[in-house]
């Protein structure tokens, strides 16, 4: 039933990544499971083996093409033998179908030092996390002395069955087990474009890009992602790592400049049993100017004793934007805020903005909006327009939204939707935060009870709240609601998530309270960066 619906999502989403340009190709190999190495590599004659494909260098526009429906034994390795630039280097299917590489054990595409390269239209498959030990499409650069390369573009692949990842871009990662960056060297890829790809059954991540970071970096290894249209499932996690997450659908790390888009992510991170950080949907670490929209990241687990989240803006993430995207039904925190100690940036300068979260925190001690650190504080977040829905759970301690752990600094909460059953808290606000204010924000709840918890003091009313602590009041004047938001459809207890590939954005009724409950976002400082054309969860824009 999901995979159903995941196809039509990405049906939906394809359009959005255009259409190939024409290259000029310097030349063609072909390749199929009955050929001859000792022919010609024609597609009369082509090739039977990958190795005979690639033993000679590539030129700028040369293409190697596998039969589809054929199945080859890989890896097929693309190294920096030959110019790199201009036209790129592609390897894809032809004739009917797409055609198939095993990677076994190891890789299935390996492209090593060389960029200006397109990999699109294969199906990839490993012997299974648990026994494989690399990646569907692995995009490594390691020169020495590091620099960026440029132009990788992964489109039309599925990968599943591999360790590390469906599809890896990047430096050589150092936040998997037994690597290290004592050298510090920072090198990655630039104008990457990773789309309409599906990556399931792999072990630490469905999609990959990163670099290796260290604590005291002030750059960042890739630049110019894009990361569109794809699916990511499945993606359990490795049962004997306990030290840090792993089980991920699409992570986007050290990366300066990305945009994260139509994507879907499910089911992945449930056999992560992390003692520490756990695995997510979809998420960004350690990057600057981050973009995620308009995806939907639901039933992500964790078998550990965190996260399991539908989205993160994780350690040093800074100047990013997440906006209207869709979360429901996972373990952890539908949206996550986290800095931890030791993260390579300060996290600092992002928004939250017209997204959703129907039931999420399900399992460990999160809220459905969950801002904190365990290290340097959060700086300057802005969440506004958002529609949160928590219903009945056995999560010990539920709440909305929750701000806490080292002291949080200017976090403006303003024009939300905050919706909960019996005994969940819609707020949770830890001591010593600064600056930390909430506005224009309707509170709702099945059982008609008034829940905030502000730096361990009860609050059972709004007017409770803004006497004692100064929430919900501007220039003077209250602000905010305690009312049913009529939610459309009316639920017999909260909304269930969709049955389709649409969203749910967050209806009401005509008559609902929450049409005339916002405050103008720029008297409360608020100038919204590359303003979303939506109205807003909340149906109340004051962008005018």
């Amino acid at each position: 039933m999901e995979g159903c619906r995941a196809v039509s999502f990405l049906v939906l989403l394809l359009p959005l990544a255009g259409a190939t340009p024409a290259v000029a190709h310097a030349a063609d190999r072909y390749v199929a499971a009955g050929g001859d190495d000792g022919g010609p590599g024609t597609s009369e004659r082509p090739w039977r083996t990958l190795a005979r494909a690639t033993r000679d260098p590539l030129a700028p526009g040369d293409r190697i093409l596998l039969r589809g429906g054929d199945v080859f034994d890989g890896p097929l390795v693309l190294d920096a033998r030959g110019p790199d630039g201009g036209a790129p280097v592609m390897v894809g299917s032809w004739g009917e179908g797409r055609a198939s590489v095993r990677g076994g054990r190891g890789d299935a595409i390996a492209v090593r030092n060389r960029g200006h390269v397109v990999v699109e239209d294969l199906v990839l498959v490993g012997d299974g996390p648990l026994v494989n030990d690399g990646r569907g499409v692995h995009v490594r650069n390691d020169l020495v002395p590091p620099r960026r390369l440029a132009g990788v573009v992964v489109r039309r692949v599925e990968a599943s069955g591999f360790r590390w990842a469906g599809i890896y871009v990047g430096g050589v990662p150092t936040d998997l087990p037994g690597v290290r960056n004592d050298a510090g060297a920072r090198l990655g890829f630039e104008r990457v474009t990773v789309e309409g790809c599906a990556t399931h059954g792999n072990g630490y991540y469905g999609i990959h890009v990163s670099g290796p970071w260290v604590e005291s970096s002030t750059d960042y290894a890739n630049a110019d992602v894009t990361v569109r249209g794809n699916r990511s499932w499945d993606n359990g996690g490795d049962p004997a790592y306990f030290e840090n997450h792993s089980g991920s659908g699409i992570m986007v790390d050290d990366t300066d400049g990305a945009v994260v888009e139509g994507n879907a992510a499910w089911n992945n991170g449930f056999l992560s049993p992390s003692r520490t950080g756990g695995p997510c949907g979809i998420w960004t670490h350690a990057s600057r100017r981050v973009v995620i929209r308009d995806n939907e990241s639901w039933g992500n687990r964790s078998a550990g004793v965190a996260d399991g989240c539908g989205f993160d803006l994780d350690g040093g993430v800074s100047e990013s934007v997440v906006e209207r995207n869709y979360s429901h039904d996972n373990d952890g925190a539908g949206f996550l805020v986290w800095s931890w100690n030791g993260a390579p940036h300060r996290l600092r300068g992002n928004v939250l903005r017209d997204n959703v979260s129907v039931d999420d925190a399900r399992k460990h001690d999160y809220g459905a909006i969950h801002v904190g650190a365990d290290g340097k504080a959060v700086q300057d977040v802005d969440i506004y327009h958002n529609t949160v829905i928590v219903g009945e759970t056995k999560a010990k301690n539920a709440r909305a939204i929750w701000i806490g752990m080292n002291p949080s600094e200017r976090v403006r909460v303003a024009n939300n939707v905050f919706l909960v059953a019996k005994g969940v808290k819609h707020v949770e606000l830890g001591p010593g935060l600064v600056g930390v204010s909430f506005a224009g924000n309707v509170y709702g709840s099945t059982d008609g009870g008034f829940r905030v918890e502000d730096a361990k003091r009860s609050f059972a009313s709004l007017a409770q709240w803004r006497e004692a602590a100064g929430q919900e009041r501007l220039d003077a004047r209250d602000t905010g609601l305690f009312a049913d938001p009529l939610v459309v459809p009316p639920p017999g207890r909260l909304p269930d998530p969709p049955r389709g590939p649409e969203r749910w954005r967050g209806h009401f009724a005509e008559a609902s309270p929450v049409r005339g409950a916002a405050v103008r976002l720029r008297r409360l400082g608020i100038v919204a960066p590359n303003s979303s054309p939506d109205a807003g969860a909340a149906g109340a824009d004051d962008r005018r």
